[in-house]
């Protein structure tokens, strides 16, 4: 154990950039469970129908400007607050997305503390919804 604790000392930087590319593998491996695909996500859309609860984390502008059909918005710096509005939906499958998928990535916590179950991260965000074509509506 001194062994461990003299190399880690003496090689301080190397052992920095273990622990950080160590974190990175981790989160990438933590967070590909929960991301789906564009074409996964219509999947779900299909079989789920209304029973799926999708939420759009972008600003309302954005999101007045354009958003998956039936999505909600919840802006992410209320979002554990926003979040208590919905706590009869703990159940029932969510969609979550922004504009790249990294602010939904890092929400997905937020989601797990409040007691959501079964959270779905929409890899690459709206930006890879609308390069697959993918419907989207506006707010009148």
């Amino acid at each position: 154990m001194q062994e461990l604790y003299n190399f880690t000392i003496e090689n301080w930087i190397l052992s920095t950039l273990f622990l950080t590319v160590l974190g990175i593998l981790i989160f990438s491996f933590v967070s590909q469970k929960s991301s789906i695909s564009p074409s996964d996500a219509v999947n779900l859309l299909n079989k789920m129908g209304d029973n799926l609860f999708i939420i759009d984390l972008r600003p309302i502008d954005a999101f007045q400007k354009g958003h998956i059909i039936n999505a909600v918005n919840l802006a992410f710096n209320n979002l554990e607050n926003s979040l208590d509005n919905y706590s009869k939906l703990k159940q029932t499958p969510v969609l979550v997305y922004c504009d790249s998928g990294m602010v939904s990535s890092s929400s997905f916590s937020i989601f797990k503390k409040k007691g959501f179950i079964d959270v779905r991260i929409l890899r690459g965000g709206l930006d890879s919804w609308k390069n697959e074509n993918l419907p989207t509506e506006q707010n009148k």
